[in-house]
Order: structure tokens, then sequence, then C-alpha cells
């Protein structure tokens, strides 16, 4: 079976602005609590959005998404890790979105 890649941000745009939501608020969570407090700003715009990315930058800091589709599970785990070159500094927790079990084509029934 060929491996399908997928982009987090679209799976999320795709179930609804509660999750892209969630997803956002998940990846600002992290920069809080990792040393960017204007991450919580309340009217977040892109003048906050670009400081941000000065000041990691400054720092050699990135904020990486992740994804994994869970078959058996029917889960669709998104998340973000903050790293510096290769070591991850922080990951954050996942959010979880719930779909239905694949089936298994050499199941007998």
């Amino acid at each position: 079976m060929k491996e399908q890649r997928s982009n987090p941000f679209e799976v999320a745009a795709a179930c609804g602005a509660e999750v892209s939501a969630e997803v956002d608020r998940v990846g600002y969570q992290l920069l809080a609590e990792n040393g960017y407090p204007e991450a919580l700003e309340k009217n977040m715009n892109n003048t906050l959005r670009d400081a941000i990315r000065k000041k990691m930058s400054k720092r050699g800091e990135r904020l990486l998404i992740h994804s994994k589709f869970d078959g058996e599970l029917g889960r669709y785990l998104i998340w973000f890790t903050l790293r510096r070159g290769r070591r991850v500094l922080a990951t954050g927790r996942p959010v979880v979105l719930q779909g239905k079990p694949l089936e298994d084509d050499n199941a007998e029934g």
C-alpha cells in the first residue's frame, strides 16, 4: 500500500473551524509555555506573528507540525514540536480527530 501524505492544516480545516482553531490554540500554547508569551495575545494578527517568527529565528528555533493516522483506531493526531536545530525543546499535546477505523481487506467474514 502506498503511503499518502496529508497536510495537517488542510485536514484540520476540512474538519471545520472549531478543529482549526483548536490546532492553532495548541500551537500558540506551546509557544507561550516556552518563552513566547505574546503567543497568547487575544488579538493575534500578522504583526504579532511576524514578531514571534523573528524572535524564533533569532533563537534558532522552529515550530514544526506533525501528524499521524492510526488506521486501526480511526484516529488522526496533530501535534507540534519546538526545535532548536535537531534538538526537540518541547512537544505539545496532540489534537485527536476521531474517524472510522479502516476495514481490513484480508478479514474473513
